[in-house]
């Protein structure tokens, strides 16, 4: 009986511990290099951009924006820092957080895919960028709305 009990508890341990113990580390933002540049997500509502430029092994920083017709709004600033081992996207939207900037964790990651979380912020709590081909990038954006859950996609291209 003692056996039954304990092999579940084992396998609910392991499966808590998977995703720290499985987030590869990034030894520089150079592994990610793929990301600086300017990328471009056409909609109805006008264009939304991302551009990214590597600054050194430990950084790189990028700004959203929104062109329609004439008018460009800035949607947010956003960096990446590797400290101490670990990566975090930092990003700042002028009207939200009282202007402060939010950091998001990674959590998993390699050469092509970066998962970042910040399980106490109000949306989004996870970040997903996932690069697809030479020319495009997924983002992902999910979390909790007044408790349902939400995903949004963005699909950028070079």
């Amino acid at each position: 009986m003692k056996k039954i009990i304990v092999l579940p508890v084992l396998l609910l341990c392991c499966f808590y511990f998977i995703p720290e113990a499985t987030a590869q580390k990034i030894k520089s933002m150079k592994n990610i290099e793929w990301l600086a540049g300017n990328w471009t997500m056409e909609t109805k509502k006008g264009n939304i951009y991302e551009n990214w430029k590597l600054i050194d092994d430990n950084k790189m920083e990028g700004i959203s924006y929104k062109v329609f017709k004439k008018d460009t709004t800035m949607r947010e600033t956003i960096e990446l820092i590797l400290e101490n081992g670990d990566v975090f996207y930092i990003v700042t939207v002028k009207d939200q957080n009282n202007g402060e900037p939010v950091r998001f964790k990674m959590t998993d990651g390699n050469r092509r895919h970066m998962e970042f979380e910040n399980r106490e912020h109000d949306f989004p709590q996870m970040i997903k960028y996932s690069w697809k081909q030479n020319d495009r990038y997924e983002v992902e954006i999910f979390g909790l709305i007044k408790g349902k859950k939400k995903t949004m996609l963005y699909e950028f291209k070079n």
